[in-house]
């Protein structure tokens, strides 16, 4: 009688582990990562048959040797009724030889589990650092590319390099009429420096020299310069007492008339007008200096609108100095955080905002959190410590024509360490232990069609040389096999307002095809059927945000991220 009600115990529980489970989806199943990156996907769960048991997700690798790899989760172990899913984070260390991995994730809990299967592809890293043979004076501030000619200045002279010979001017033995603070070209390649006494143009042969008392500035000592697409130079200049600064204003040259923007005449705040970029959009980005409060603010100036944004408002509220803004092709503005002197007490970061959220990198250093999201009233989202930038804050940043950021290391009071490139969220940190990186700081940067100029030195105060080395750089996407483009997924506008469009054109797979959206953790938001060309898609049940799309097909599964805005 034993052996019959045994048997019928042990009858019962393999019929209820089979008619009770769990389905594992990856948001994304092939991940795309650069040796020394990392990468995320998100898992969402769910229970059928009742389940209501804690699932444990592990992994195993399917290629026999995955050596440089892992896999970790947000969590390992999850309750029903698995809402938030899970976060996986992939990371690829040094020794991760390029090349396609197959990994099984597992959510498993006694006889009851799942599996899904990722697929990595790692690559090389697609940069090179190479140097130009030739010394240059410490403290290189300022540099602009062109076609012909690379122009660099340490304040105290301006030399040219052809690409093959270096040229050195200086007060001594050309025109040249102070310190030089910044410096720009024109579309005809003339140079163009903010300097101590005034601005200078240059075309490799005469010299203008426009002051306050030749021209429309209304001061001599110019700290930032910017010409826009119009060829129209902005100049920016500031006051302090009798000392630096005097009767200071944003002025525009047309080339014939100036134009000076002041507190009197303009919305201005104060009249120190520093650090000055013009946008792809034409936009004019500048800070102002209140000397009352030792404080910036970012200013926008589209021709008719002005806009100012003060620390309170990007949620820094004890941020000292702000880095020239730049704007990527999504509408991001990008910028730098750094004190003039390191001071362990002070905010050192990086900033990325679409003015109404604001994402904060601060150094690694900084606790007990270092990377912080705030929506537009400044409330905490996300704080965590996720931030690898290095110590001493950022410097003047710049976009290339990837979308690529650089983020270099402040060496202000001697410090400085690498310079850090943002791609595709990805953090890496070149420096002179891990890289070609000629010195600790990064003095400035300039990027130019493919390559990214850099000006690296060794040591800031103790008169160390610098070092002109750039960036050439090829896309990972030249590497990746055809069926993991997307090419026949086209998602649009992207970020989206209102509703976007799925654009498919696949062919030999049959519809009708399912899309899904999930949220950060991994929660699936809706899915519905789709079919061969345009499918409408409306965001009225979305909130404002980040979200991952994926688009299932018979042969195949096609993801990316997705942006809703208001």
């Amino acid at each position: 009688m034993k052996r019959y009600i045994l048997f019928f115990y042990f009858l019962i529980s393999v019929l209820t582990a089979n008619s009770q489970g769990v389905n594992l989806s990856l948001s994304s199943s092939s991940l795309n990562i650069i040796v020394n990156e990392s990468d995320t996907t998100s898992l969402s769960i769910q229970a059928f048959g009742g389940f209501n048991q804690q699932v444990i997700l592990t992994y195993a690798c399917l290629t026999g040797n995955c050596n440089g790899l892992s896999i970790s989760f947000n969590q390992s172990v999850l309750t029903y009724p698995y809402t938030n899913g899970a976060i996986l984070t992939v990371s690829v260390t040094g020794n991760c030889v390029p090349g396609q991995y197959l990994f099984s994730i597992i959510g498993a809990n006694g006889p009851v589990s799942a599996t899904e299967t990722l697929t990595i592809n790692v690559f090389p890293d697609p940069c090179q650092i190479n140097s130009i043979n030739h010394f240059l004076p410490n403290n290189t501030r300022a540099i602009w590319v062109g076609n012909t000619n690379i122009w660099l200045s340490d304040g105290f002279e301006l030399n040219k390099f052809n690409r093959s010979s270096w040229t050195t001017y200086t007060t001594t033995n050309s025109q040249l009429p102070g310190f030089v603070w910044d410096m720009t070209g024109d579309l005809n390649e003339n140079i163009w420096l903010a300097t101590s006494a005034g601005i200078a143009k240059f075309d490799g042969t005469f010299w203008t020299i426009y002051n306050s008392s030749n021209s429309g500035l209304t001061a001599n000592y110019c700290s930032s310069i910017a010409i826009d697409s119009l060829n129209n130079i902005w100049i920016g200049s500031g006051e302090q007492g009798d000392f630096y600064y005097r009767r200071g204003a944003l002025t525009k040259f047309d080339g014939s008339t100036w134009t000076t923007f002041d507190s009197l005449n303009s919305p201005l705040p104060s009249n120190s007008i520093q650090e000055l970029s013009i946008d792809r959009n034409g936009i004019l980005w500048f800070s102002v200096h209140s000397y009352s409060t030792n404080s910036h603010q970012i200013g926008k100036f589209d021709g008719t609108n002005w806009t100012f944004y003060s620390p309170l408002d990007f949620c820094v509220p004890n941020a000292k100095y702000i880095s020239k803004v730049r704007v990527d092709s999504l509408g991001y503005a990008w910028f730098g955080i750094v004190d003039k002197c390191y001071n362990p007490n002070t905010v050192r970061g990086l900033v990325r905002t679409d003015w109404n959220t604001w994402e904060i990198w601060m150094d690694s250093t900084t606790v007990p959190f270092n990377h912080f999201i705030y929506d537009s009233s400044c409330n905490p989202i996300l704080q965590d410590r996720s931030s690898v930038l290095p110590p001493y804050g950022v410097g003047r940043i710049v976009i290339d024509d990837k979308d690529v950021v650089w983020a270099p290391s402040s060496k202000v009071c001697g410090g400085g360490n690498g310079l850090t490139r943002v791609q595709n969220g990805n953090f890496k940190i070149f420096n002179t232990t891990n890289s070609l990186l000629f010195g600790k700081s990064v003095c400035s940067l300039y990027s130019f069609k493919d390559t990214v100029w850099i000006v690296s030195t060794n040591d800031y105060q103790s008169g160390a040389s610098d070092k002109l080395q750039y960036f050439t750089c090829t896309s990972i996407i030249n590497n990746i096999p055809d069926h993991q483009l997307n090419d026949g997924i086209k998602v649009f506008p992207n970020p989206a307002i209102n509703q976007f469009t799925v654009f498919v054109d696949l062919i030999y797979n049959l519809e009708p095809f399912l899309l899904s959206v999930f949220d950060l953790s991994g929660k699936r938001i809706f899915s519905r059927e789709i079919h061969t060309g345009s499918n409408i898609i409306m965001t009225d049940d979305l909130f404002a945000g980040f979200y991952f799309y994926k688009v299932q097909t018979n042969r195949s599964s096609y993801s990316g991220k997705l942006v809703i805005e208001n």
